[in-house]
This record gives structure tokens, sequence and C-alpha cells, in this order.
């Protein structure tokens, strides 16, 4: 499939990859703004940003990005995160994988709702037995009756960012201001698109690329009745 991004074909890009580097994506499928074909290759840094309109949007609505750290399991054939650790996904009970390399920002501050939140993935860090980083958007609080089709505005945005040259422990701190020269890669529509019953999304996934240190980024745009039936796909039961 065709690679899109900063791939190695040596021929130059096609109009269409130019503007999906340029952060314009025409509609090409039922949920995705982009196409579902391997897309974005990723060296450094990956980062995934939610948001929302507020004003438009139901008040008690809690939205949130999560991600799931995945290889095939030998014994079952199946993919599941490394040794049934459940700690190998970032969710809104846990922001940091056990390997470091995935972490999630974006919870109540002061008082006040961060109507956003940010999953970055340092592609260097993952562990050795993870093949894939699984994307995925929830609504945690099913019960209440909201679905993405009462959202308004909302969007993940996809970025790459520079490899950064600092000492480790300001990296998180790097990660959390807004990097001038990150590329936008890609972005996808939550709405109505899905249906009332998937209340999460897996949006796509990284992958490794074989023979090499770079991940590809793709677009996944697959809908599931909650977070918990995500998980137990890939052997994270939550209590």
């Amino acid at each position: 499939m065709p690679r899109i991004g900063r791939g190695t074909d040596p021929e130059p890009p096609s109009a269409q990859e130019t503007l999906i580097r340029r952060g314009t994506f025409p509609a090409t499928g039922e949920h995705a703004v982009f196409s579902r074909s391997e897309g974005p290759v990723i060296h450094h840094r990956f980062r995934a940003r939610l948001s929302w309109d507020v004003a438009e949007s139901p008040e008690a609505i809690r939205l949130h990005l999560g991600a799931f750290l995945v290889g095939r399991d030998e014994a079952s054939g199946e993919d599941r995160v490394p040794a049934g650790n459940p700690y190998y996904s970032v969710h809104h009970d846990n922001d940091r994988s056990k390997d470091g390399s995935t972490v999630r920002n974006g919870r109540l501050q002061h008082g006040h709702t961060v109507h956003d939140e940010i999953i970055t993935v340092r592609v260097a860090r993952v562990s050795a037995r993870v093949d894939r980083v699984v994307l995925v958007a929830y609504i945690q609080d099913a019960k209440i009756g909201h679905t993405f089709g009462n959202l308004r505005g909302g969007q993940i945005r996809f970025y790459e960012l520079p490899h950064f040259d600092g000492p480790e422990e300001d990296e998180d701190a790097e990660d959390d201001r807004d990097v001038s020269a990150a590329l936008e890669i890609g972005q996808h529509r939550l709405n109505n698109d899905y249906e009332d019953d998937e209340l999460a999304v897996i949006v796509g996934e990284l992958h490794r690329q074989a023979g090499t240190h770079a991940w590809l980024y793709q677009d996944i745009a697959v809908g599931r009745p909650d977070l918990a039936q995500v998980g137990a796909a890939y052997g994270v039961i939550f209590r």
C-alpha cells in the first residue's frame, strides 16, 4: 500500500499526498477524514489531540482518549497487551504506559475542566514486545445517554513531533507546550457517523515498520459499544 507522508519512495509526492501533509483531508470513508490505507511514517514522537466545542456540546459529557499497546501473543496467536499486563494501556485511570512510551495529558485541573486530551507516543521507547499502539476515543459515562452524535466539533488531530534533544527529565515539559515544529499529519471527526450504541471508537493505530525504527500511522474508524469491550479484545479487563 502507498505510504503517505515521509515515506521512502523516491518519486515525488502526488497531489493527494501533498494535501494530506498540509493538513487538508478530503472525505474518503464513512467515518474517516482521510484514507484508511497506510499513512504517515513516524520517526520520533506521535501526538493525538482530542478536542470538541464545549459551548455547543452537553455540559456533562466525559470524553477521553486511550491507547492499548499490543503484540502478538504466541500462545493464542492473537494481539494482546504483553504478559496480560493492564498497565500497557492508557486511559482515564492510568496516564502512563508501563514502558514509559505513551503518556496521556488533560484532566480536571484547579477545578476547571480541560476540554481536550493529548496522548503522546515516543516510538523509540515502545517495548520490543509491542507491535501496535491502538488509539481509542470513548465516552466514559455511558449510562447518562451521551453519544458521539451529541458532540459538536469533536475531532482528533494527529501530529509528528521532532526529536527532543534535551535532558530526559525535561521531555514531559516539552511535550506539554505547543511545539511549533510539529507536523500535522491527519485528523478524525467524532460525530453522528457512529451509531448511538457505539460509545468507543478505535480511531487508528501506530504499527512498526518491519526492519526499521520507523512506525506507520493507519486510520481505522471502527465503533465499539464501550471501552471495556475494546480492552477485553486486547486482554485488559476493567473492574
